[in-house]
């Protein structure tokens, strides 16, 4: 019998851990989202999002491979991520599902261009 309540508890507790939860996910609403922004015939991919746009970029470095104080050279090995907000890609979560996110083609979106200004093999 003791058994068999420990069993039970422990059939409780899985269950409240894998309740369903409120929303579904469902790609057909991103794919709809994504139609009505990013592939929208009005999405102009070549030009900035507004006026002014406020790009975030981030800098991780995974590995510095040289560093030369006396010829002012350093290498590194890393990634660069940028951050900005496109209005033009936006719904309100509410009317699509909770969608709050989607996924897309990196060239079906505009994307800021970063240029390295102090490149060592520039001035080399």
């Amino acid at each position: 019998m003791r058994e068999f309540r420990l069993i039970l508890t422990y059939l409780v507790i899985f269950s409240r851990l894998v309740l369903p939860v409120d929303g579904v996910y469902s790609a057909a609403k991103e794919t709809e989202i994504r139609s009505e922004t990013v592939l929208a015939a009005g999405y102009d991919m070549i030009s900035r999002p507004s006026a002014t746009t406020t790009v975030k970029v981030g800098i991780s470095v995974l590995a510095i491979d040289e560093l030369d104080l006396r010829s002012q050279k350093f290498q590194a090995a890393g990634w660069v991520t940028t951050e900005w907000e496109d209005n033009r890609l936006t719904w309100t979560p509410a009317a699509k599902d909770d969608i709050e996110e989607i996924f897309s083609k990196p060239g079906n979106i505009w994307k800021p261009e970063l240029v390295v200004d102090n490149s060592y093999v520039l001035l080399s």
